[in-house]
């Protein structure tokens, strides 16, 4: 009985080292952040946002989905990062349309089609017109990063917020009057 046992502990303990070998690896902290963090511009401004993304070392490719204020800003589109095209190798920019209103989130699928390419780096622009006054929080609703294995890592991730203002109305003075206030 002793020696069966025996026997069945040398056959199990190979299988469980190369079930172990055989698992993912374990994610490493990751984090994806819309860079400027927070930002101003004025009512009628057009204006792009980056996403960022820290050190990763095999990025296939992802999917960021971010939402924002529809009454204070007009989502005009996606524009790959520098994480896509400064290898030279193909890769694909697909925008997901919001099909509920109102038109509120920012989704887009992102590949390299060939090999695959690391961070930190920017991994998308988001290009934005301010039509009204207010604020717009930029907020992360889903983050998926594929390796080239396409393992899948959920990365932490940091939002931001937009502050749309108008001009600041001042005094019409004349050069005259100034300089004879201040002689």
């Amino acid at each position: 009985m002793l020696s069966l046992l025996r026997s069945s502990r040398l056959l199990v303990m190979p299988l469980a080292v190369c079930a172990c070998a055989l698992l993912p690896a374990r994610a490493h902290a990751v984090t994806v952040s819309v860079s400027p963090a927070d930002t101003t511009v004025l009512r009628g401004d057009t204006f792009t946002l980056r996403l960022t993304i820290d050190a990763f070392p095999d990025l296939k490719a992802y999917q960021l989905i971010h939402h924002f204020n529809p009454a204070v800003l007009q989502y005009l589109g996606p524009t790959a990062g520098d994480l896509l095209t400064g290898h030279g190798n193909p890769y694909v920019v697909s925008p997901i349309a919001d099909v509920t209103a109102p038109v509120d989130t920012a989704w887009t699928d992102c590949a390299q089609l060939v090999n695959s390419t690391s961070g930190p780096g920017v991994l998308l622009y988001l290009t934005f017109k301010a039509t009204d006054f207010g604020n717009s929080l930029i907020e992360c609703l889903g983050v998926d990063l594929r390796d080239s294995v396409n393992n899948t890592t959920i990365p932490g991730c940091v939002g931001g917020i937009v502050r749309v203002v108008g001009p600041v109305p001042v005094a019409r003075h004349s050069w005259g009057h100034l300089k004879q206030t201040y002689r």
